[in-house]
């Protein structure tokens, strides 16, 4: 029957990764059959141990892809994992920087805060490269565009933000991470972030369950820390990661990169399918939900301000360099009238772009710096000067 063997790994061998089997019963139903919040706890469910959740700390490895799979076939009762989805940057290249694939989900879904992160030759570094590698010489190669959905013995590798998206059907990037609890409730005391990250993992769990059964994660009433927290997080991410397992291999899923590297989304109707475009092979300038680019600038001119920022598509893009040209020109705002934040819509009254560096910092830095934004724009939209 087909199984998922789900990862959700850290890029650093310092911080634990979270593991979830799953498997599909004779009733075509899911279940999971095996959860752990790091390697180690993986492979002592592997030996009959079960997971002790209250344990002070759960220590970090580096992965070993071959004791993986071997832990997960005894799990299974000596069948392989049919796929292995995982949150890490993959590619049949060396990864140094932002692929096509990483662009892709950041133009896609920069505008509901689910752009993606920018892989280095650090982060991930050396782990990454060695597990592609490692999972290709076990039988798992890199599921690319080119790679048929639904295709067995492959290294899928998804990205949960924007998969929660569909699951949960919320339409901006869902708060449950542990490290930006002070981000999401900044005016909050720490008891009352630990009771909010506490409901919404529940929110994940239940949602989880009406796709997965058999999920033995029990959440603890409270918690006298937030690292104390960081265990369950990893194991609803690996969670996460087996849910588009399984939407890839039921074909209900799609790639967004190219040749050498994809994300995979799930699709078939849920929100993320309905309330974006499909993004498929290399990265391309976007149009604005209209179709305008900047060739269309003209005819914009004598369009009431109001109108014309209603036609900036709200979302960011996570990261702004110029070999993207100009983020203005690729959202279609106008050269003319007052000046308008490509991002989000916003209309700047007075003297041309008065007022953006404290805009953008206060909205849109933690998706780009306000120097990239700014280093990207063309002469005409970079003037100060307010044209009529």
């Amino acid at each position: 029957m087909p199984s998922v063997l789900a990862i959700d790994a850290a890029w650093t061998i310092s911080e634990p990764s979270g593991v979830a089997l799953l498997r599909q019963d004779d009733d075509l139903s899911w279940e999971c059959v095996a959860l752990a919040p790091s390697y180690a706890a993986f492979h002592r469910l592997a030996q009959g141990d079960e997971v002790d959740w209250s344990t002070n700390r759960f220590e970090g490895d580096t992965p070993n892809p071959r004791t993986l799979i071997n832990s997960a076939q005894r799990i299974l009762g000596e069948d392989r994992p049919s796929i292995v989805t995982i949150d890490m940057p993959v590619a049949t290249v060396q990864v140094i920087g932002r692929r096509a694939a990483d662009d892709a989900i950041s133009r896609e879904f920069g505008g509901r805060k689910c752009a993606a992160h920018s892989p280095s030759p650090e982060r991930p570094g050396t782990i990454g490269e060695n597990l592609t590698l490692d999972f290709g010489s076990v039988g798992y190669e890199v599921a690319t565009t080119r790679t048929t959905c639904g295709s067995w013995n492959r290294l899928v590798e998804v990205y949960p933000h924007p998969a929660l998206l569909a699951l949960l059907n919320v339409e901006s990037r869902f708060a449950y991470k542990v490290s930006k609890s002070i981000k999401f409730w900044p005016n909050t005391g720490l008891d009352e972030r630990i009771a909010k990250l506490l409901d919404a993992f529940c929110s994940i769990r239940n949602a989880l369950e009406q796709e997965i059964k058999g999920i033995d994660l029990q959440l603890p009433e409270t918690a006298s820390t937030l690292a104390g927290l960081k265990r369950y997080e990893d194991a609803l991410d690996a969670l996460v990661c087996g849910w588009v397992g399984i939407r890839y291999i039921n074909r209900q899923a799609r790639a967004a990169g190219d040749d050498t590297a994809a994300i995979w989304l799930p699709t078939n109707g849920d929100a993320i399918s309905e309330s974006r475009p499909s993004t498929f092979g290399t990265t391309t300038v976007r149009r604005s939900r209209r179709g305008r680019g900047i060739a269309n600038c003209a005819a914009e001119r004598t369009t009431p301000v109001a109108e014309r920022s209603q036609r900036i598509p709200k979302r960011n893009v996570e990261d702004v360099d110029s070999s993207d040209g100009c983020l203005c020109c690729q959202q279609g705002v106008p050269v003319r009238g007052p000046r308008i934040c490509p991002l989000c819509g916003h209309v700047f009254k007075g003297n041309g772009w008065d007022g953006i560096e404290a805009h953008w910092r206060a909205k849109h830095e933690d998706v780009a710096p306000y120097a990239q934004f700014w280093a990207s724009l063309c002469s005409q939209h970079s003037s100060n000067r307010r044209k009529r």
